[in-house]
């Protein structure tokens, strides 16, 4: 089995702590464990040609492959041709640590649907919660769900006068699987 056929598993693999190519194959592998959330082929969906300029020198390979990393609690994207020692842990849908409230569920499909989904169409936290749960929702109430996703890379936030929140790309991506 390969990382990127690993979609909904909890999986363990060892990957070079550098990705550089003239240093790749002297990196020491690190152990990683993570929970697969998403591949992407790169050859029929190509990186944007500014993220293959800023850092010409990553070994690529086919497939890039979003995780959820169990053990920093961070989104983290791994090569598919640089994973050594892959060793499937579980084939459970969900782990805990992406388990979402119902709250939280309904702000992400809400905020996709009205197409907060860059800092140009950001939305405000009253205007988020009239949309997950009608005009007399309580936009306090939304302050701690909301700070979560932020603290998991779904949402990015703006502070301040103008500011607001919009759904990231892994957010969409974990939006559609939900609204599916």
């Amino acid at each position: 089995m390969e990382l990127h056929e690993a979609i909904g598993c909890e999986v363990k693999f060892s990957y070079p702590q550098s990705g550089q190519n003239r240093a790749c194959v002297r990196s020491a592998l690190v152990r990683r464990h993570v929970h697969v959330h998403d591949a992407r082929d790169t050859f029929s969906e190509p990186l944007h040609p500014r993220s293959l300029q800023e850092r010409p020198d990553l070994r690529r390979s086919g497939w890039l492959v979003t995780c959820w990393d169990l053990e920093r609690s961070e989104w983290r994207s791994f090569y598919n041709g640089a994973v050594r020692n892959l060793l499937v842990v579980s084939r459970a849908e969900s782990p805990d640590s992406l388990a979402l409230s119902e709250r939280q569920c309904h702000v992400l499909v809400a905020m996709v649907e009205a197409g907060a989904v860059n800092a140009a169409n950001r939305l405000t936290i009253d205007a988020i919660a009239r949309l997950a749960e009608g005009p007399f929702a309580d936009s306090d109430s939304f302050k701690r769900p909301i700070s979560q996703l932020v603290s998991r890379d779904l949402l990015t936030a703006k502070r301040g006068r103008g500011g607001g929140c919009w759904v990231t790309k892994i957010g969409k991506r974990f939006a559609e699987g939900l609204a599916a």
